[in-house]
Order: structure tokens, then C-alpha cells, then sequence
């Protein structure tokens, strides 16, 4: 069953059905030969289609002279068509510069704390993790003062002593290295599951973010496709040292400084005092050991960014 004939023209054998019964049967040329039903079908076909056609060549020509005059009564107005084009394109590009520095005006530097309650379900992970930073900053001033026991002990005359010191400082040696090692190995372990965990969270967020942003914000050329993923690929893993290496390098410090003062006092509170002279320049010097740091990563970001476009 066709409904349009011209389907049907290849066909090798076509029957014409009226009322029920066989009024034809053959070939498109033999019917169209014959010039019965099958051939006044085909015609009336093709004058509907003729008519439909130029139907819309008339209606497509009325268009035609529609916008011609009101394009002609417009550039009456604006002086020309070209100029029309013109100022409608910089009316629609200073409209959407607009709009993008408008929404560009605000940046800001998300707290601490806030991206701490982002990474607060792996709160355990990081309250071990912080408990073996402690531990590791606390090691090297226990293997200092191990380390001055040892040599002590060779100012001792008697061959036995000596052993039986040695052995007892070797073996204290052997102890914080074994739980310094299970702690260096529990704080990468802890940080690491935490900080992946918050770089999902954050890559999935920015991602959903990016997808309502409308198609103004993808124009500008700092954010085109090349330069987002860039960002969606280092600025998400940078923000979790924030919660994962930087708090445990600063805990770790904070141990090792604590534990390392509180030892010399012990020892030798005069000689600590001078010692404790120097600590404001060697904070100075990492203040800007840390800034120097930071500006060389801004520099590589953006290298990898435009290397991305």
C-alpha cells in the first residue's frame, strides 16, 4: 500500500485496487501507458505537488519583499544596512562583556573552615592522620637526644657499660625508625584517601557548576574548553592540601618545634634562649620561600592553561 506513488515507480509489478477489486496490474510504464486509473492517479499527484510548490515559492517571495522593505525602512533610519548590522553586534558584544565582567567582579578566597566542612566525612582519617603527624614531628628530636645518649656512652672506661649502652641506645634507634615509619606510612595513607575524597567532591561540584553557566561565560577565551579542563584538572587537587598535606606539614612542624624546645630547656636553657633568637628569621625565610613557591605555581598554571587552548 503507497501512499505516494513515487515510491512505487522501481516496482516490477503494481496492482490498482477499486472497491475491493483488481482494476489493474503491471508496471509503472505499462499502467502509465494504458492511461487508466493508475495513470490519473499519478497525475492528480503530481498537479497537487506542483500547486504545494508553488504555493510556497509565492509565500517565500512575499517574505521575501516583507523583510526587504522593512530592512530598506531601517537602514533609511540608521543610514544603511551594514551600519544597522553593525551597531545591533556591538550592542549584543557589549551586552554579553557586560554581563561576564559583572558576574567576574566577585572572587573571593573560600575559608579554612569551609573547606574543611567540605572534607568533614573523612573527619577520622584526618584526626588519625594529624595524631601521626605529631608523631613524626616528635621522632627527630627523640632521635636526637638518643643519638647524644649514644655518644655519651663512650665516655664511660668500663668495656661492659659501653655494650650494654650501646645495645640499649641501638635498639631505641631501631624503635623510632619502625614507628616512624608506620606513622610517615598512616599519614600519607590518611591524607591521601581524605584529600581524593575531597577533590572528587569538589571536581563534581565545579563540573555541575560549569554545566549552568550560560553560553556568554564559554565565549570569553580565558574559558574556553582546553583552559576548563585545565582548571577542573589542578585547581580541585590543589585545594586538597589545604585539609590533607599542608595541615599535616604544619602540625608536623608545630610537634617537632614543641617537643625539640621543651628538650633543650632541659638540657640547657641558656644555650636555648640564643637559639630561640633565630626562630623569627627562619619563620621569615619560610614565609618567603613559600610566596616565591606560589608565584612560580601561578606561572606554570597558566602556561598549562594556554597550552591547553
Amino acid at each position: 500500500i503507497a501512499h505516494r506513488l513515487s515510491t512505487i515507480v522501481n516496482a516490477s509489478k503494481i496492482i490498482v485496487l477499486n472497491a475491493g477489486s483488481v482494476v489493474e496490474e503491471g508496471n509503472h510504464e505499462t499502467l502509465m501507458n494504458a492511461k487508466g486509473a493508475y495513470y490519473g492517479l499519478v497525475e492528480a499527484q503530481n498537479i497537487h505537488l506542483k500547486s504545494n510548490d508553488k504555493d510556497k515559492e509565492e509565500s517565500y517571495e512575499d517574505d521575501e519583499v516583507v523583510v526587504d522593505s522593512e530592512m530598506n525602512s531601517c537602514a533609511q533610519f540608521f543610514g544603511d544596512q551594514s551600519t544597522l548590522n553593525k551597531s545591533i553586534e556591538d550592542d549584543q558584544k557589549s551586552s554579553k562583556i557586560g554581563h561576564v565582567n559583572e558576574s567576574l567582579k566577585y572572587s573571593g578566597r573560600a575559608p579554612f573552615f569551609t573547606v574543611l566542612r567540605m572534607n568533614s566525612p573523612e573527619w577520622f582519617y584526618i584526626l588519625l592522620a594529624c595524631l601521626a603527624c605529631i608523631c613524626n614531628g616528635a621522632a627527630q628530636p627523640a632521635f636526637g637526644v638518643t643519638l647524644s645518649k649514644v655518644i655519651a656512652i663512650f665516655q664511660e672506661c668500663d668495656p661492659n657499660i659501653q655494650e650494654k649502652g650501646v645495645l640499649i641506645y641501638v635498639l631505641c634507634f631501631i624503635g623510632i625508625g619502625l614507628v616512624t615509619l608506620f606513622t610517615m606510612f598512616l599519614q600519607s595513607l590518611l591524607f591521601a584517601i581524605s584529600g581524593e575524597s575531597l577533590t572528587q567532591r569538589l571536581r563534581a561540584k565545579i563540573f555541575r557548576t560549569l554545566l549552568q553557566q550560560d553560553i556568554v561565560y564559554f565565549d570569553q577565551p580565558e574559558n574556553n574548553t582546553g583552559a576548563l579542563c585545565t582548571r577542573l584538572a589542578t585547581e580541585a587537587s590543589d585545594v586538597q592540601g589545604a585539609t590533607g598535606v599542608r595541615i599535616g606539614t604544619v602540625l608536623q612542624n608545630i610537634s617537632n618545634l614543641g617537643v625539640g624546645i621543651i628538650l633543650a630547656f632541659i638540657y640547657g636553657w641558656s644555650l636555648t634562649l640564643i637559639m630561640l633568637a633565630f626562630v623569627p628569621f627562619m619563620i621569615l625565610a619560610g614565609f618567603l620561600q613559600t610566596y616565591l613557591l606560589t608565584g612560580i605555581a601561578d606561572k606554570d598554571k597558566k602556561v598549562l592553561e594556554e597550552a591547553g587552548k
